[in-house]
């Protein structure tokens, strides 16, 4: 979509995609997994946005690699045939070491994230540095029985990213949260007026609202 439309036009699909699979997520007592689903929601919301994830966490010519490889191996035989296990593998034979837990996580598990920005504090430190404080929090929302949710402190990277006034990007780090919580300050060669986190959407999270910080330059 990015490359045919624009980043614009799949941003705002993985934002409808997204719509759809908390609303019916909400909605239901149960949700499977997507290597077992018979659920569409889950098949193609969650898939969707699953995909996405794995294209931003790996990269697309990795992730397109490990499709084609799938599709070498199935697509012709009328005596093998594959399961959702097969295509996890295969995905999995073009990710590095580091990544690939977080991978069959998102393929195995229905846990879902809540992570934003608590506080923001800029400081001109000289002419052309600037001293962002952030404090980020993060959790994991695990679904129980019916309707019951279990959260848990988020542990792992994500993304930070300053933008100045045309949205242009001044700054882009993946940074380590730990037990939920993150205080960290970043130096930057412009004064910001918006910071996201998360802004490629790697992770299902179920309150956009906080990701986004917009104030006036100092």
């Amino acid at each position: 979509i990015s490359r045919e439309y624009g980043q614009g036009a799949k941003n705002n699909y993985l934002l409808r995609e997204r719509s759809q699979y908390f609303y019916q997520r909400n909605s239901n007592n149960t949700e499977k997994s997507l290597l077992k689903t018979d659920q569409i929601f889950v098949a193609y919301n969650k898939g969707s946005l699953v995909m996405n994830s794995i294209a931003e966490l790996i990269g697309k010519e990795s992730l397109n690699e490990g499709l084609t490889n799938y599709f070498k191996k199935f697509a012709y035989s009328d005596s093998i045939f594959p399961v959702s296990t097969d295509l996890e593998k295969y995905i999995l034979e073009q990710s590095p070491d580091s990544l690939k837990l977080l991978i069959s996580d998102f393929l195995r598990s229905t846990d879902v994230y809540d992570m934003g920005i608590d506080t923001v504090s800029v400081n001109k430190i000289s002419e052309n540095q600037y001293d962002i404080h952030l404090q980020i929090f993060g959790k994991r929302i695990s679904k129980r029985s019916g309707f019951a949710q279990n959260e848990e402190p988020f542990r792992g990277y994500v993304n930070v990213a300053f933008f100045d006034d045309k949205m242009k990007l001044i700054s882009s780090e993946n940074t380590k949260v730990e037990n939920g919580k993150l205080s960290k300050s970043f130096i930057i060669e412009s004064a910001p007026s918006t910071i996201k986190i998360d802004r490629n959407m790697i992770y299902l999270d179920n309150n956009l609202e906080n990701n986004i910080r917009n104030f006036q330059k100092p």
